[in-house]
C-alpha cells in the first residue's frame, strides 16, 4: 500500500479516536493505546514527532522524520486537517516538526 494512503488511514483512525474521547479515562486509554499525547482544548492535536513513533510501534510503518515531514502537508490537506510547522531556534526557516489538528 502506498505510504500516502497508509498515512491517510492512520490520521483518520487518530481523528476518530480523538473524537471518541469523552472522559478522563477515555483520554488515558487513547493515549496509552497510541503512546502519544492528544492535546488542545478539544484534545484534537498531536505532534509529528510522537506520530513518527506511533507509526513505527503501533502501525508498523517506518519513516524517517524527513520523509514524514515531506508527506504530511499533502496528506493533511487531503483530510482538511490543519498543520503548523515548528522550527528549532538554531535552524530558523527549517520545519523540523508539525502540530496536527485532527478536526
Amino acid at each position: 500500500m502506498e505510504i500516502h494512503k497508509k498515512l491517510i488511514d492512520v490520521l483518520v483512525e487518530l481523528r476518530n479516536a480523538s473524537l471518541s474521547i469523552k472522559t478522563e479515562d477515555d483520554l488515558k486509554t487513547t493515549m496509552k493505546k497510541y503512546n502519544m499525547i492528544f492535546f488542545g482544548e478539544k484534545l484534537n492535536k498531536i505532534n509529528s514527532i510522537e506520530l513518527k513513533n506511533t507509526l513505527k510501534t503501533h502501525f508498523n510503518i517506518e519513516l524517517t522524520n524527513n520523509q514524514l515531514l515531506e508527506y504530511l502537508p499533502a496528506v493533511c490537506e487531503s483530510l482538511d486537517m490543519q498543520i503548523e510547522g515548528l522550527q528549532r531556534v538554531d535552524e530558523p526557516g527549517k520545519t523540523t516538526a508539525y502540530f496536527i489538528t485532527l478536526f
